[in-house]
Formats: structure tokens, C-alpha cells, sequence
């Protein structure tokens, strides 16, 4: 039930625009991520063969590394996929430890260009001009706050705008503002270029399912179940270093987590329905959300 649930609600979300209509490969990156996240949770079928099973690691390795041709953000992505991957399913991993190096093998052959195109001059000067950790940006509002700060001769003036707590500010803002209910169920209007008016990037019907779907992943804690709270936590990362939040195409797994939860909500409280035990009170709270 989850499987068509999870496609009939995410048809019809707003986010769509604000992806699609800024630029198509955003599309294309959240395709490639569903792609190697099947792919990796199919090769852990019990019936599959070592052969089999092999092909399934090579091809989620492959689709994992073609993200890296598609948008800046997946070189943050990929480590910190690959470390959420590596604590979460360390048991399939040692156990299937020579198909695991060959696949980790492959990525990171298929992903060496992409790595030393973005470590070139070109892209470092791209980074820095967006960057929140470049001096000439941050810091000098500060600066002048610190000037003032002395010339009144307030203590802890140097403590307060010291430039590392400036920065962790700066990233700590940009982080949490990817999970500001006003951006994702209420109104999308900070978004610089394409939103539809009057609501987030998620219906507003959305948020109770996506409550309900996130205390059952916290109560349940499968391994399927951290996983999908790990891209909810590790999606704001690559966009909380720029310039300009919220960007949804910056945080694009935070989008995918979210519609997964919210999915899973859903799934669970028609499930509940179809219990006599749960019955009105579901009716009732499906009522609410409707109206």
C-alpha cells in the first residue's frame, strides 16, 4: 500500500514547481537517489543469489556516482549517504563484504572526475561566491557590531562576534530554516524563483500524516525506518553553506524524506481505519484534516 500511496501523493505536490520549473535536473537527481536507494535495499533480499546480488550493489554504486554529474549538492551527498549507509546496514555490508568493496570500488572510479572537476579553480570560486563561510559576506556586519561593542566598552564583546560562533550561526540558521513549517506547509513565497501561491512546498493537508509518519519511524526503528530519518536529517546540509535559504533544490532529500514520512502517515492511518479498534477516532482525524 505504501508504494502507490507514496506515488499518488507526491503527483500532485507544489514542490514539483519549484523543482521542474527552475531547472529540469533537479528532477533527474531525486530520480538517480531513488534509483540507487531501490537498488541497494533490493540487493538485500534473502533469496537473491551472490551473482545477483553483486549486479544489484554495482548498479546502485552506478546510479549513486551519475549524481555527481548532475548537481553540485550530491558531493556533499555522497559521503554523508555513504556513512548514514555504512552504520545503518553494517551487518549486510560485512556479511556481503566482497560485493560491497567491488560496488564501493566502482564508485569511486565512476566518481574521481566529477571529484577533481569540483575541486578545480573554477568550481572553488562558484562555491565561494555563494558560500557563507567567505569572510567578505558573513562577517562584516559583525565587524561593525564588534566596533560598536568596544567603543561602548561592553564586556564579552570579542566572545559574542567571534567569528567561528558568527559562522555556526550563519549555518545553524540556514539549516533549521529547511524545516520552518511556514516554508514547507503554509506559504513557499521566499523561494526566489518558481512557487505556487499560498501554499508550502507540501499541502497543509500533509502535516498531520507527516507527524503521525514521523513518530511511527521513531517509535518502530527499523533499519529502513533510520535510514529514511537520516536523509531527513543530512538533506538541509548541503544548502545550510549558501547563500539565500531556502533553496528546495539545495536540500532535495530533505523534500524526499518528508514526502516518504508523510506517505507513511497516511499508509498507517488508513490502516488504523481499517481497524474496528482505531475506526472513529481515524474517521474523526481524516474529517478534521479535510475540512
Amino acid at each position: 500500500l505504501l508504494p502507490f500511496i507514496s506515488a499518488l501523493t507526491i503527483s500532485f505536490v507544489p514542490w514539483h514547481i519549484a523543482l521542474s520549473r527552475a531547472m529540469i535536473w533537479y528532477i533527474e537527481l531525486i530520480f538517480l537517489y531513488i534509483l540507487f536507494f531501490t537498488c541497494f535495499l533490493f540487493a538485500q533480499k534473502e533469496y537473491l543469489k551472490t551473482q545477483a546480488r553483486l549486479m544489484t550493489l554495482t548498479a546502485s554504486a552506478i546510479f549513486l556516482s551519475l549524481t555527481l554529474y548532475v548537481y553540485y549538492a550530491s558531493i556533499i551527498y555522497l559521503p554523508l549517504i555513504l556513512i548514514a549507509v555504512a552504520f545503518i546496514y553494517r551487518d549486510f555490508l560485512r556479511k556481503n563484504l566482497k560485493s560491497s568493496l567491488v560496488a564501493l570500488s566502482i564508485l569511486v572510479s565512476l566518481s574521481l572526475p566529477a571529484f577533481l572537476h569540483y575541486t578545480s579553480q573554477e568550481s572553488k570560486t562558484r562555491l565561494n561566491v555563494i558560500s557563507v563561510l567567505t569572510p567578505d559576506i558573513t562577517l562584516p556586519t559583525s565587524i561593525k557590531e564588534l566596533e560598536q561593542d568596544q567603543q561602548l566598552k561592553l564586556p564579552f564583546s570579542q566572545f559574542i562576534h567571534n567569528r567561528r560562533l558568527v559562522y555556526a550561526s550563519a549555518l545553524a540558521d540556514n539549516y533549521f530554516d529547511y524545516f520552518n513549517l511556514d516554508y514547507l506547509f503554509v506559504s513557499s513565497e521566499n523561494i526566489r524563483y518558481f512557487y505556487v501561491n499560498n501554499v508550502g512546498l507540501f499541502y497543509l493537508i500533509e502535516f498531520p500524516f507527516f507527524l503521525y509518519g514521523f513518530y511511527t519511524l521513531v517509535r518502530r526503528r527499523e533499519k529502513s525506518d533510520l535510514l529514511i530519518l537520516a536523509l531527513l536529517v543530512i538533506g538541509p546540509i548541503p544548502a545550510m553553506i549558501t547563500l539565500g535559504s531556502p533553496f528546495p533544490h539545495r536540500a532535495l532529500l530533505t523534500i524526499v524524506a518528508i514526502q516518504i514520512i508523510s506517505a507513511l502517515g497516511l499508509t498507517t492511518s488508513i490502516s488504523k481505519l481499517l481497524n474496528r479498534q482505531y475506526r472513529l477516532i481515524t474517521l474523526i482525524l481524516l474529517s478534521l484534516m479535510t475540512i
